[in-house]
C-alpha cells in the first residue's frame, strides 16, 4: 500500500459535499469546471508528514548539516501520491477519470510540487533582540513601522515535543508586521521574510500562511531597493522608515500597510 492510513484519508473526504469543498470553491458542478485546478493541503489525516524530519540533521545540532532527508522526502512524495488517490477515489463517479495531476503548471515530471512545504523552520532574531510575538497579532496596535499585513489564527499543529502551557490559544485579529521583523541583529545588510522573519514559535503559527509571507516578501524587497540605492543598514532604514512607506505605497509597489 502507498500510505497505512488510507481509510482515514477516505473517511476525511468521503461526502460529497466536504469532497466538493477540498476540490473548488465553486459549490456546483458542471462544464465550467473544466480546467480547474487546486493546489491542496489537508491537515494531518491529509498530505502532511508528521512522522519524519525533512533536514538530515536535526536543526540545533553541531555542526549544522544543510542536506535533506531523501527518506522523508519519498515519504512526503508517497503521502501526497496517497491523498491524491484517496481524494480521486472519494470523487463523484463521473468526475474520477477527469481528475489528473498537473505536470504542466508544476513543471514538474511527477506532478507534485517542486519543494515541500515547511510548517516551521530557523528564524531570525531581529535588531535589538527584536521578535514578533503572539500578542503582537492577538491583540495587534499598529507600531510606527508597519510594513506588511497578516490575518490568520495561530494554528499550531500537533508536533513530537512537548509544547508550553501558555500555547493555548489561536485566537488572532488582522494584524501588521513590522520592519524590525525582517531585520537581523547581527548582520544589518540582510533581510527576512516570510518563515525565517524573527519572530516566535507561536507568531509564527499565525504568519505562516502565503498571504503573510507574500506581503512580508514585498516589504523585504522593497526595503533592499532603499537599502542598496542609498547604501543604508537596516538600522538606518528603520531610522528613515517613513521612505518605505512611501516606496510600498506608490503606484510601482502598491502595498497596503493599514487595514483601514
Amino acid at each position: 500500500a502507498v500510505v497505512s492510513t488510507q481509510s482515514t484519508w477516505e473517511a476525511v473526504v468521503s461526502t460529497q459535499s466536504t469532497w466538493e469543498a477540498v476540490v473548488s470553491t465553486q459549490s456546483t458542478w458542471g462544464p465550467g469546471l473544466a480546467g480547474d485546478i487546486t493546489q491542496q493541503n489537508w491537515g494531518t489525516q491529509g498530505n502532511d508528514l508528521d512522522n519524519a524530519y525533512l533536514l538530515a540533521a536535526p536543526i540545533g545540532s553541531a555542526p549544522f548539516v544543510p542536506a535533506l532527508n531523501m527518506t522523508a522526502l519519498a515519504m512526503l512524495e508517497q503521502r501526497a501520491y496517497g491523498w491524491f488517490h484517496a481524494y480521486k477515489a472519494a470523487a463523484p463517479a463521473e468526475l474520477r477519470d477527469k481528475l489528473r495531476l498537473n505536470y504542466a503548471n508544476t513543471g514538474t515530471r511527477h506532478g507534485l510540487a517542486k519543494l515541500p512545504y515547511l510548517r516551521d523552520t530557523r528564524r531570525a532574531i531581529g535588531l535589538d533582540g527584536f521578535r514578533l510575538r503572539y500578542a503582537d497579532v492577538a491583540a495587534p496596535r499598529r507600531p510606527p513601522d508597519a510594513v506588511a499585513l497578516g490575518n490568520y489564527p495561530a494554528d499550531v499543529h500537533p508536533i513530537h515535543c512537548s509544547i508550553p502551557p501558555y500555547i493555548n490559544r489561536t485566537d488572532t485579529q488582522p494584524y501588521y508586521i513590522p520592519f524590525r521583523a525582517l531585520t537581523v541583529q547581527n548582520a544589518t545588510n540582510l533581510l527576512v521574510a516570510g518563515k525565517t522573519m524573527a519572530q516566535t514559535f507561536y507568531a509564527n503559527a499565525a504568519t505562516r500562511l502565503h498571504p503573510s509571507e507574500w506581503s512580508s516578501g514585498v516589504a523585504a524587497g522593497a526595503a533592499a531597493v532603499l537599502m542598496s540605492q542609498k547604501g543604508w543598514t537596516s538600522r538606518q532604514l528603520l531610522a528613515n522608515v517613513d521612505e518605505l512607506h512611501r516606496l510600498l505605497g506608490s503606484e510601482a509597489v502598491g502595498q497596503p500597510t493599514e487595514w483601514t
